[in-house]
């Protein structure tokens, strides 16, 4: 749905990051464009996961970097219509002044990208890892606002 903003969490290792690929590659073969935003893996490793996957022709934007802002400004350049974030636990604000993998960073995070997604009518996927922060900030998402699926706009199923 356009404008929407999905948090994808699981274990590490699970395999959200390979589906995730695979499914930007699908929908930039089908003739959306595409942007696979990496904070955790580098331009090369995802070369290779893009290979192995038999993915490698497809016209997929790659994003990678650790600061919000920049992604944010990249995605204003692209205009995607899909957005892939791997992972929100490794991003940060640069002028948030805040550490990545906090639950303020990953809240502010979340925040920032849902609002661009809300104004960009794209469809955004953020991943987490599932640690004992994110279960923290599970909890402290049920109680209070702002968090990935608090943010304002921010879809549920």
């Amino acid at each position: 749905m356009s404008g929407s903003t999905t948090l994808l969490g699981g274990d590490p290792g699970s395999g959200k990051s390979t589906l995730l690929l695979q499914l930007v590659a699908s929908l930039a073969r089908a003739g959306k464009t595409a942007l696979y935003a990496s904070a955790e893996e580098s331009a090369g490793q995802l070369r290779l996961r893009t290979d192995r996957l038999r993915v490698g022709d497809v016209p997929l934007s790659v994003w990678v970097g650790s600061d919000v802002d920049g992604l944010i400004a990249a995605l204003d350049d692209a205009r995607p219509d899909a957005v892939v974030v791997d992972s929100v636990q490794t991003l940060h604000g640069t002028e948030s002044g805040l550490p990545s993998g906090g639950i303020a960073a990953i809240k502010h995070v979340c925040s920032a990208l849902s609002a661009w997604t809300r104004t960009s009518d794209a469809i955004t996927v953020l991943v987490a890892h599932v640690t004992k922060e994110v279960a923290i900030f599970r909890s402290t998402r049920s109680r209070a606002s702002g968090g990935c699926g608090d943010a304002p706009g921010s879809r549920r199923p």
